[in-house]
C-alpha cells in the first residue's frame, strides 16, 4: 500500500470484495441509530455495483422499539429463519407505515430500509454476525423511532370505510385512485418550518381506502403497480425517495406471502398521495419540451 493511501481502497483491490463490503457493514450498521443513511448508502451502493442499476426499481400496537431486538432474537433462537425474520420485519414495516400520520414525503425508510436488509440477507459472503445485526437494528433508525409519536390506532386501513365504498370495475378504480392522488390539497409552504413534523392531510386516507378496495377485489396487481409508477415519475421534490419507495413496495409485494403482501401495494398508494404535487417542475418542463419537439 502506498504511503498515505486509503486503507479501504487497498483492501478493495487485495481481498474478495464481498469481504471488504462485509467489513464496511460492520462499521455502518451500528451507525443506523444516528441516521438511516449511514447504513443505507453503502448498502444501496453495493446493490448498484452488483446489479448495474441504482434502484431495483406490528400491526396490533406500537411496540416499545427497545423490545423488538429481544423478540427477534427469541424468534431466531426458536427456529425462525433469517428469511422468515426479514419477512416479518417487512410485514411489520408495512403495518406501521399504514398507521403512520406522517406527511413528510421523504419519510419512507420504514420500507426502503427493510427492503435493503432483505436483499443483503440473501447475499453470500455477508457474515452471519452482520446478517443478525441487520435484523436487530432496523427499528433503531430515527425515522422508525419517531413513528411511535404519530400513529393511528390499530387496525388500519379503516375496514368500515373501505366496505362503504361503491363497487367499481378495475379500470374505474384505477382511475379513481389516480384522481384521488392528483387532487390532494396543495401544501401551504408558508406554514412548514420542519419537514419532519409534517402530517398527512385527511384526504390521503381516501387514496388508501380506494387502494385497499382494489387489492381486496383481487384486481391485477401489475396494473396497479404500473399506474403508481406513472404517478411517482412526476416527483422531483423527494430526491428520488418516491422512486426508491415505489421500487421497495414492488419488491416487497413479490417477496411477501399471502395474506400480507397486499399491504405493500397500499403503502405505495399512501406514499404517492403524500408526495404528489410537492414539486414536479422537471417533469412539467420535460413535457413542455416534448410538446415543442
Amino acid at each position: 500500500m502506498e504511503q498515505g493511501g486509503p486503507p479501504f481502497l487497498w483492501l478493495w483491490d487485495h481481498a474478495p470484495r464481498i469481504e471488504a463490503f462485509d467489513l464496511l457493514l460492520s462499521v455502518a450498521i451500528p451507525k443506523n441509530f444516528n441516521d438511516d443513511h449511514y447504513f443505507m448508502f453503502p448498502g444501496t451502493m453495493w446493490r448498484a455495483f452488483e446489479t448495474g442499476v441504482m434502484w431495483r426499481a406490528f400491526e396490533t400496537g406500537v411496540l416499545d422499539k427497545a423490545d423488538l431486538p429481544v423478540l427477534m432474537a427469541k424468534a431466531l433462537a426458536g427456529g425462525l429463519s433469517l428469511e422468515g425474520a426479514g419477512e416479518a420485519l417487512s410485514i411489520g414495516a408495512a403495518g406501521l407505515f399504514l398507521r403512520s400520520l406522517g406527511g413528510n414525503p421523504m419519510d419512507v425508510h420504514l420500507h426502503t430500509s427493510v427492503n435493503l436488509r432483505r436483499y443483503l440477507l440473501r447475499l453470500d459472503g455477508i457474515s452471519l454476525k452482520n446478517k443478525l445485526m441487520l435484523l436487530l437494528t432496523w427499528q433503531s433508525g430515527p425515522e422508525i423511532r419517531s413513528t411511535a409519536t404519530r400513529m393511528e390506532p390499530y387496525p388500519q386501513p379503516d375496514t368500515a370505510a373501505v366496505a362503504a365504498l361503491p363497487p367499481r370495475t378495475q379500470a374505474a378504480l384505477l382511475d379513481a385512485i389516480r384522481h384521488s392522488i392528483y387532487n390532494q390539497p396543495p401544501t401551504d409552504w408558508s406554514t412548514v418550518t420542519n419537514l419532519g413534523v409534517m402530517r398527512a392531510v385527511p384526504e390521503v386516507k381516501e387514496t388508501v381506502n380506494l387502494a385497499t378496495q382494489y387489492v381486496k377485489c383481487g384486481y391485477d396487481p401489475q396494473a396497479f403497480i404500473a399506474r403508481l409508477a406513472e404517478i411517482v415519475c412526476h416527483d422531483n421534490f423527494t430526491e428520488m425517495h418516491a422512486f426508491k419507495h415505489h421500487q421497495s413496495i414492488v419488491e416487497e409485494y413479490h417477496a411477501t406471502r399471502e395474506p400480507w403482501r397486499w399491504m405493500h401495494l397500499v403503502c405505495g398508494a399512501q406514499a404517492a398521495a403524500i408526495s404528489f404535487g410537492k414539486n414536479m417542475t422537471i417533469y412539467e418542463e420535460y413535457l413542455e419540451l416534448l410538446h415543442a419537439a
